[in-house]
């Protein structure tokens, strides 16, 4: 079903449904977390949300008939480089272990210009279809890998800029920075296509060098950071203090994410404590992939997982740390589709999608799957590093609205 909108400048969208969790400091009586509500729209900018019933009688408006309203989702951690392969390099094991090993032996001849095209532009048609407006990717940036991945991605987004904006994150070991001629030529590679430095760090004696590295590079380059952390639940590793304080060693300025974190749930209270404090000082913003972390941690044959593998997302938001809640399922990692979530953003870069049927999925790119989407346009670009600042979009008077009538794949 599709929705006319009135062509009219001011109009109404009667009887929505908004979640309360993204309608903060809104008087909208709330049930079980979902509020019914009008919105009045004047001039492409949301004016009003109104408790349902209460729109004026006199303009025009469209009944929305209980339908639910949402800020769109903005991706923060994706792996479109190495999604929808499961069939050609499955991880039967289904643990973190043999996701490392279906990566690590893949096949060169898969990982081709036209391999990586056809599985981005899958995946971002499957986002697309499902109301994603901003997304973020990690390449596999090992040589030669990072010239053929950043070359393609650079090509998507262009061609998907006026649906998805895009950011892209080079994934390495971090140690791998010791090689001065690749990481000099990665560097390179990053600033040409406006990407971000990312990683993949874990305990080595000169850590903390490797980190001052990784920062001053950055600095220098004025790129942001977004890295892989403690993916593990071994209580011995926990390099984001080290994070946190390379940070504060470098006075580092720009915008510093982390994912993963699954081992800060395994320290003792005091650990715990005092490396939230750290996070909080340096400002990163913590990622969590519960989806992802909760399939893959403390899995064994035999055995159920005593550990969810989640990150200590309460303890995080308790301090005021800045923690994107996320999830995501690489294609590689656990299933042959990648499902993800949402960040925050300002209600005015958002995007707000009005759901015109019960079928969240249909096979491939059905025409019988068309959402109702609207935009609120992203006024002077999106900020540096797209740092996030909260736990959720918002919904709220004074948001812009651009409908999109039809949403397709295609």
């Amino acid at each position: 079903m599709t929705l006319d909108l009135p062509k009219t400048g001011r109009f109404a969208l009667r009887t929505a449904t908004l979640p309360a969790a993204v309608t903060p400091g809104s008087a909208l009586p709330a049930r079980e977390g979902l509020s019914s509500a009008d919105l009045i729209v004047a001039d492409g900018r949301i004016e009003a949300i109104l408790p349902a019933g209460t729109a004026p009688a006199d303009i025009e408006s469209v009944d929305l008939q209980r339908r639910m309203v949402w800020p769109c989702f903005a991706d923060m951690h994706t792996h479109i480089d190495k999604g929808h392969i499961w069939d050609r390099q499955p991880n039967p094991t289904g643990d973190f272990d043999g996701a490392l090993a279906a990566r690590q032996g893949r096949p060169g001849a898969n990982w081709t210009a036209r391999d990586v095209e056809t599985r981005m532009d899958f995946s971002l048609r499957c986002a697309y279809a499902h109301g994603t407006s901003l997304l973020r990717t990690h390449l596999d940036s090992l040589a030669p890998q990072h010239r053929i991945s950043f070359e393609v991605f650079a090509d998507m987004r262009e061609r998907w800029k006026d649906r998805i904006a895009l950011q892209a994150a080079a994934l390495f070991p971090i140690d791998a920075i010791d090689d001065d001629a690749y990481f000099s030529d990665l560097v390179e590679v990053v600033v040409a296509n406006g990407g971000l430095l990312g990683g993949v760090t874990f305990p080595l004696p000169d850590l903390d060098r490797r980190l001052d590295i990784l920062f001053r590079t950055a600095a220098d380059n004025g790129l942001d950071i977004d890295l892989h952390v403690d993916e593990t639940q071994d209580a011995n590793v926990l390099t984001l203090l080290a994070i946190a304080e390379a940070k504060l060693r470098n006075g580092f300025e720009g915008a510093v994410t982390v994912g993963h974190c699954c081992s800060l749930a395994r320290q003792d209270d005091d650990k715990a404590k005092a490396t939230i404090d750290k996070v909080r000082e340096a400002g990163l913003s913590v990622v969590s992939l519960p989806m992802c972390n909760m399939y893959l941690q403390d899995r064994h044959p035999g055995r159920t997982p005593r550990s969810r593998g989640v990150t200590l997302l309460h303890e995080l938001r308790a301090q005021a740390c800045r923690w994107p809640f996320h999830r995501t399922i690489p294609a590689i990692l656990s299933t042959p589709m990648a499902i993800s979530t949402w960040w925050k953003c300002s209600a005015r870069r958002c995007v707000l999608r009005i759901w015109t049927t019960r079928s969240m999925m249909r096979p491939r790119w059905s025409p019988a799957f068309r959402p109702i989407f609207c935009k609120f346009p992203k006024p002077g670009g999106l900020p540096r590093g797209w740092a996030p600042i909260s736990s959720s979009s918002t919904l709220e008077a004074g948001a812009n609205f651009c409908p999109v009538r039809r949403r397709t794949a295609s």
